[in-house]
């Protein structure tokens, strides 16, 4: 394998990536893409760093999510969606105007009847926000 990063293949060192493209039908061959060598090494360390954060809040949220989501038959990809999208932040919002675990955008929030104003957005209510994401696992 080309892929190296620090001396070991990245899809050696990082199991995961296997899986994760697997899974969205990338080619594992895309591992040996200079580009994404690249971020990889630019980016291990602070990436290392936010899925650690990451996964001590997702403490709170992950039962919940994996039984609404894996429960009824979706991709446990959706967790690490989740992760990668808001750090299992219930309040992460993007210079976008993404707001929430998923980081929904304001459009696609209202297409799931979630409402979302000034004074209250329910993007940010992880109880709401289940309920809209099990109806979307339907």
């Amino acid at each position: 394998c080309v892929s190296m990063a620090m001396g070991v293949a990245i899809d050696k060192k990082y199991h995961a990536y296997s899986y994760v493209f697997n899974e969205f039908d990338v080619p594992l061959s895309y591992s040996d893409d200079a580009d994404f060598i690249s971020f990889v090494v630019r980016n291990e360390r602070s990436m290392k760093q936010f899925y650690k954060r990451s996964l001590r809040r997702g403490k709170e949220v992950l039962p919940t999510m994996k039984g609404l989501l894996v429960g009824e038959g979706v991709s446990d990809l959706f967790l690490y969606l989740s992760m990668v999208e808001s750090g299992f932040s219930k309040h992460a919002t993007s210079s976008k105007k993404a707001v929430g675990l998923w980081q929904f955008m304001p459009a696609t929030a209202r297409q799931y009847h979630l409402k979302v104003c000034d004074d209250y957005d329910e993007r940010s209510d992880t109880d709401i926000f289940y309920f809209c994401c099990d109806t979307l696992s339907k």
